[in-house]
């Protein structure tokens, strides 16, 4: 997916909200997406990601080089 849509660069903002329907850290793909995103090409990228935080702490470790770029909004 990241060679699909982000094989360039880019300084402009980026908001990517992830899992609307979904939990991140219980699907391949998108956590898969946010371990191998080129954050040094697209510095400025912000994630919003939807969660229920049950894998949170479990697959953390996973994304958590990303942590300044993300935005965790807890499911109501």
């Amino acid at each position: 997916m990241n060679r699909q849509l982000f094989n360039g660069s880019s300084d402009e903002e980026i908001q990517i909200t992830l899992s609307t329907s979904g939990e991140v850290f219980a699907s391949p793909l998108l956590l898969g997406f946010l371990e191998t995103f080129p954050i040094e090409q697209y510095p400025n990228a912000r994630f919003r990601i939807q969660t229920n935080g049950l894998l949170l702490k479990k697959r953390w470790n996973r994304i958590s080089h990303l942590r300044d770029k993300i935005d965790l909004t807890p499911r109501q």
